[in-house]
């Protein structure tokens, strides 16, 4: 997207360690018994 604050460019994924960063999996969070839900039904 054009003026986007984060844009990678086709140059970028040339470059091994912006690779490296893109390959490794998304962090996620852990089951929270104490968080409550935004969607009460849920």
């Amino acid at each position: 997207m054009r003026y986007a604050p984060y844009q990678i460019r086709s140059s970028d994924l040339e470059d091994e360690w912006i690779k490296a960063k893109l390959a490794r999996p998304i962090p996620c969070r852990a089951q929270d018994d104490n968080q409550e839900s935004l969607f009460s039904d849920i």
